[in-house]
């Protein structure tokens, strides 16, 4: 299968159960079939570190995202936009103009077989109508 996998949060380092999680999940799936992921890159990591990590995987694409913090003025903008959304504030915050844009463009391109939202919140980067 040829799958587009989509995460909110990056996956490296691999220090948490939820990466944990993703991480080898990938790192298997990758050994039988043909995965692209889209992540997020912790502030300052590398972005090409991820992909040093996931040898397999047919391509590794990391972007930039630094979600609004709770508690913070930028949440606090976040929850009060949600209100006009029909997304959660958990979802609302974690949109990424350029990974929703990637998304479509992958997706578009036919060259998938599936798409998975890793989380919940990477959800709010699919496109809701998919080709």
């Amino acid at each position: 299968m040829r799958i587009l996998w989509v995460k909110i949060g990056g996956l490296w380092p691999a220090d948490s159960g939820g990466r944990l999680r993703s991480f080898h999940i990938l790192s298997e799936l990758s050994r039988r079939h043909e995965v692209t992921v889209v992540t997020t890159l912790q502030q300052d990591e590398p972005p090409t570190q991820l992909a040093e990590h996931l040898p397999r995987c047919k391509r590794v694409i990391s972007l930039p995202h630094k979600p609004a913090k709770h508690g913070s003025q930028a949440f606090v903008k976040a929850l009060l936009q949600s209100w006009f959304s029909t997304l959660p504030v958990d979802l609302y915050k974690n949109q990424n103009e350029q990974m929703q844009e990637t998304v479509r463009e992958l997706l578009n391109s036919g060259d998938y077989d599936l798409c998975i939202a890793d989380f919940l919140t990477g959800l709010a980067n699919v496109p809701r109508r998919l080709p």
